[in-house]
């Protein structure tokens, strides 16, 4: 599974770790490692590029991902890259 933010990790940390969600994503793409910010494809596509190198025999594919957002860039983004 695939986390992909435009927040810094050391802001997401703490709210995984709050909801008992740290460790769970095997991929995570955040401000740090994307420079491209929502509504652009990048992030979300290195989400499923970084998914595809650790696990090649289950690429991600658009069609099934699942976008959670909370702004209308941020929506825009995942229709546009998931």
């Amino acid at each position: 599974m695939g986390l992909c933010s435009g927040a810094l990790l050391g802001d997401i940390e703490p709210v995984l770790a709050r909801l008992d969600l740290d460790g769970i994503f095997d991929i995570e793409v955040t401000a740090e490692t994307s420079r491209s910010a929502s509504p652009t494809r990048c992030p979300n596509m290195l989400v499923m590029e970084r998914l595809g190198l650790a696990f090649p025999s289950r690429p991600a594919r658009p069609a099934f991902c699942v976008a959670i957002e909370d702004t209308p860039a941020g929506i825009e983004g995942g229709i546009l890259g998931g």
